[in-house]
């Protein structure tokens, strides 16, 4: 029985065991078919590990992630820039149109109090609780 394709490759690329070694080496001793077929392959291996395809190296477009980190920074910038400007233009706008406070307004109270003292005097006290039955 002869060694099957699979285990000459690995014979030739030295990637089989000690034990799968030894055992092809000494079929290859007395099997003239399988050392042929050795030789070819070790020859199709050399040619192919001959051949030096010309590659043409292509520039990818590489977008890195920069520009969008930094993209984004400036967008929230700008958010708070806006945020804040505006925030502002509202607080000048309502502080313009301050409370007035009227001085007479005492003067009213203590006019009123002279003329009527019993104009300022509390109401009496309502019990809702009966008041509701």
């Amino acid at each position: 029985m002869h060694v099957t394709e699979d285990d000459l490759l690995k014979f030739a690329l030295e990637t089989c065991n000690d034990a799968e070694a030894q055992a092809i080496s000494e079929h290859l001793a007395a099997c003239d078919v399988c050392r042929e077929r050795l030789a070819r392959m070790r020859d199709d291996i050399a040619t192919i590990a001959g051949v030096r395809p010309e590659v043409e190296r292509i520039a990818l477009p590489f977008h890195s992630q920069r520009p969008k980190v930094w993209r984004a920074v400036v967008r929230m910038a700008a958010v708070l820039l806006i945020g804040f400007v505006s925030g502002l233009a509202a607080s000048r706008w309502v502080c313009r149109c301050p409370a007035t406070v009227v001085p007479q307004y005492a003067s009213v109270v203590a006019r009123s109090m002279a003329e009527s003292p019993q104009a300022l005097t509390p109401a009496p006290a309502v019990d809702l609780a009966s008041a509701s039955h």
